[in-house]
């Protein structure tokens, strides 16, 4: 386990979150209070929290792109560490681009008649329960105090470029309230979100959340009563509702691993239109981007030796042959670029 701990000092306008917002219920945007050294890192448990000025102007190159660490608006992206809920847009990519000027010999390019039919399931999609699990914890956020509501990011790392993901986004804990509440442990706690553990993550922490959510599991808490194994087809009427009204009653069905319903969604919309031409099962073959490790052979065996999997080898029939918390994901690099005449260097 990283021996160093990054803190984050800020606050989180409530109104980000669905349904005036946009934000879900695991990933949030913080306002950072740079007035205050808002970036501080202490090397060891015992040392002092030192500010540093290591992210600013600096930028994330990884998925999507080169990302500021930093917004314009002063505002960091977080995700939260260890958990996935029921995704409440997701808008898959296409599998295929237009064909440029110069093409590649050898690429596959989409047709007009595929970026057509692309376009017109061009959608936000949902999962059941989305809407909800961002409801739920926005009013357990409330109960706290008012917004803007101040917070701290906590991440354990020991090098600059640990803390951020592919998408510029900083994964860590966000911990509220006078009573130092941890949000990420609630939604688990709650069953409100699912264990999503990285190989980024140590031992202690996977083993602390596993606990958590498989005390929410066993009461069927949140989502978990409504929790599938059999990945079914993807509901294209289950679209982001940007600035609707919540109503409990319609925000239901089965929920799977949020990881597979952003496969399946991927596959779908591209199979509709035409790019894919694979089954299911095939199309998670043949994505080799994909690693994931067991949970106790990562533990056993460490990140280095552990064997890695492809998605596929845990769908079979139909179904996901894992529950959430047995599974290690294999976390995509970014970079982190510092500012001109900067190093990364605390």
């Amino acid at each position: 386990m990283a021996s160093g701990l990054l803190k984050v000092e800020g606050s989180i306008d409530l109104d980000q979150f669905w349904p005036p917002g946009t934000s879900d219920a695991d990933t949030t945007k913080v306002l950072i209070t740079l007035g205050s050294n808002g970036f501080q890192f202490r090397s060891s448990l015992g040392q002092r929290f030192k500010p540093t000025s290591v992210f600013d102007g600096a930028v994330v190159t990884g998925k999507q792109g080169t990302k500021p660490v930093v917004d314009k608006k002063g505002r960091i992206t977080v995700r939260l560490q260890g958990i996935d809920a029921p995704e409440l847009h997701y808008r898959p990519q296409s599998a295929l681009k237009d064909r440029p000027e110069h093409p590649k010999p050898g690429e596959k390019y989409r047709t007009a008649a595929q970026k057509e039919k692309y376009l017109e399931l061009n959608e936000d999609y949902r999962q059941p329960y989305g809407e909800t699990a961002t409801v739920q914890l926005k009013k357990y956020l409330t109960s706290i105090g008012a917004s803007p509501l101040p917070c701290k990011v906590v991440t354990s790392i020991d090098r600059p470029n640990e803390a951020f993901d592919v998408y510029g986004r900083l994964v860590g804990d966000v911990v509220v309230g006078s009573q130092k509440a941890n949000v990420n442990h609630w939604l688990l706690r709650n069953g409100w979100a699912l264990p999503a553990f990285y190989n980024s993550m140590a031992e202690e922490e996977i083993t602390m959340l596993s606990a958590l959510a498989n005390k929410a599991r066993k009461a069927k808490r949140g989502i978990w009563s409504h929790y599938a194994a059999r990945i079914g087809s993807l509901n294209k009427d289950l679209v982001f509702r940007r600035k609707g009204t919540y109503a409990q009653g319609s925000d239901i069905g089965k929920v799977i691993l949020p990881k597979m319903f952003r496969r399946l969604t991927a596959w779908t919309v591209n199979f509709d239109a035409g790019m894919v031409k694979l089954a299911f099962a095939e199309y998670l073959a043949g994505n080799t981007e994909d690693k994931a490790m067991l949970v106790r052979e990562f533990i056993e065996q460490g990140d280095a030796a552990a064997r890695e999997y492809g998605f596929h080898e845990f769908f079979k029939k139909g179904k996901l042959t894992v529950r959430p918390e047995e599974l290690v994901i294999k976390e995509k690099p970014s970079r982190l670029k510092p500012a001109k005449g900067r190093t990364l260097a605390w």
